[in-house]
């Protein structure tokens, strides 16, 4: 994508600015996706499976394209600002280590890791749950009991364990 191209569909009035900023990089799911500039620029970027395959050379391509578009523009900014970014004080790198660091020792941090590990042993041990649960919803389908929908049923049990998959990791990372 070039970056004309790319500065058009981020000027679009349509796009929410910044939406993309709450994001959970789950795009089926969203309802702002007409509001998504990110949205457009991955589906005009990576239009079909194909592409979004990352054993496809194709991927490839289109992802180091993107890429270095984006450092083109953020290099010809950063030139309009008078910012010479190949004079990085170290310092910066090192003073935003020393945040990420503090930041991981914070409670939330550790709760949010603590959650998404739980998660994680709580699945690991449901199996046998999972399984008796299953087998239960195929005798109700069996039993076709008026008023029982079990193919509903069994669509949300695995809608809900989905979201809680989702969304394991999502707490740390945000």
């Amino acid at each position: 994508m070039d970056k004309e191209r790319l500065k058009k569909i981020v000027d679009n009035p349509d796009f929410i600015p910044g939406i993309y900023n709450y994001c959970d990089r789950w795009c089926e799911r969203c309802t702002m996706t007409s509001k998504c500039a990110n949205y457009a620029i991955g589906k005009e970027q990576f239009p079909d499976n194909e592409n979004i395959d990352m054993n496809n050379e194709k991927f490839w391509d289109s992802l180091s394209d993107i890429f270095k578009t984006t450092i083109e523009m953020i290099l010809e900014d950063a030139e309009k600002r008078g910012i010479d970014l190949s004079d990085i004080d170290d310092s910066v790198v090192e003073d935003r280590k020393a945040v990420q660091k503090a930041a991981e020792e914070t409670g939330m941090v550790k709760q949010a890791k603590k959650y998404a590990k739980n998660v994680s042993v709580w699945f690991d041990n449901a199996e046998d749950i999972l399984k008796e649960k299953e087998q239960a919803l195929k005798r109700q389908h069996e039993m076709a009991i008026p008023g029982i929908d079990p193919v509903k049923d069994s669509a949300d049990i695995l809608d809900v364990m989905d979201v809680i998959r989702w969304y394991q990791h999502q707490i740390y990372v945000k």
